[in-house]
């Protein structure tokens, strides 16, 4: 737990610096810029594999056909003129030549790893986890009912038991598959498939759900903390480990003498922000950075494409939780900021 998160320090420390050469790598394309997107993409990845598809976003905004179209578009829309793709935009060879550079980076780094992990656990990609973390989005939170005609019955046979006890089925279901002796990455694939089946028998409901879990993962009130008491008074307490913290994570104070501890726990009464409000003016900014006539819009699509990229995934593939959103919560705080300011600027305009 504890190299957990350092790593997820360490990754927002690391997407917030990439972000800089990424942005002007998005507006600008050059073939310097490529060369250090996609060594970013590849730290990134390798700090934190929610990052595995994240290539994909500077290479579509900044090079590929959508995002030339898109730029068009905007450009239309803001009656900048020109025509759709190509205005502005480098030769199309020379596009395609910095793209190849990027994802060949990227690639040339992530392959061997990918290859490793195939030659020792059998695994080809970047990390295990994928079935772990849909099965608990589909069982767990959106407690779909899986098909009685499936394919995998001893998985099913697993989750009805785990559910009939009262445990979490997507640990229960991996503890019960390692002592059935499929190694990590079976027990993975087989709890990924068993997941996919289930919510592609429910695919309205699965798809409704995602959006949701992704407003909550956006700005709602996802309620990870808690106050607890004790003989030293108040503390902050994590809401959902209470029972089986480990040392890491001692649900407890550590020292009788804690001279902020009341002031932490007056913060988190009294004085949390918002951040349903904050996500609504960061949405409200986007809107106003898109709408004034700056040569360097692309810069905030770019931005906002990582605000839904690294919220979306784990509300899709996992539980929505407050650490999930540290990577990018100043992005939502300087899109509010810019929202708030431009709203308050339109009010005056208008008295």
């Amino acid at each position: 737990y504890e190299v957990s998160i350092l790593s997820e320090v360490f990754f927002g420390c690391v997407l917030a610096i990439s972000l800089v050469p990424m942005t002007a790598f998005v507006a600008r394309p050059t073939m310097r810029g490529a060369v250090m997107t996609g060594l970013f993409c590849v730290v990134l990845t390798l700090t934190r594999p929610v990052a595995a598809w994240f290539v994909v976003v500077p290479l579509v905004l900044g090079l590929g056909p959508w995002g030339l179209l898109v730029r068009g578009l905007v450009r239309r829309s803001l009656g900048e003129g020109g025509s759709l793709g190509e205005s502005g935009a480098p030769a199309s060879r020379k596009r395609v030549t910095i793209a190849a550079v990027m994802l060949g980076i990227y690639v040339a780094i992530m392959l061997p790893w990918s290859l490793l992990n195939q030659r020792q656990f059998n695994y080809f990609g970047v990390a295990l986890g994928r079935g772990f973390g849909l099965f608990i989005r589909v069982f767990d939170i959106d407690r779909l009912e899986p098909p009685p005609d499936t394919r995998l019955p001893e998985v099913r046979k697993m989750l009805e038991h785990g559910v009939a006890t009262q445990l979490s089925p997507a640990t229960f279901v991996r503890d019960e598959l390692a002592r059935h002796h499929y190694s990590a990455a079976q027990a993975d694939e087989l709890m990924a498939q068993f997941a996919l089946e289930t919510a592609g028998r429910h695919p309205w409901t699965f798809a409704a759900n995602s959006v949701k879990q992704w407003a909550i993962q956006l700005g709602g009130a996802l309620q990870d903390e808690a106050i607890c008491s004790s003989a030293q008074g108040p503390y902050l307490c994590s809401k959902r480990t209470q029972g089986y913290a480990r040392e890491p994570f001692l649900n407890r104070p550590r020292y009788e003498d804690e001279p902020v501890r009341p002031w932490v726990v007056a913060y988190m009464r009294h004085l949390q922000i918002p951040m349903g409000i904050v996500a609504s003016l960061a949405l409200y900014g986007l809107v106003a950075y898109l709408a004034e006539r700056r040569p360097d819009w692309v810069k905030g699509l770019f931005l906002a494409s990582v605000i839904g990229y690294f919220t979306f995934l784990p509300a899709f593939a996992q539980s929505p939780q407050d650490r999930y959103r540290l990577p990018i919560d100043g992005l939502l705080f300087m899109f509010a900021v810019f929202g708030l300011t431009s709203l308050l600027r339109n009010l005056r305009l208008r008295d």
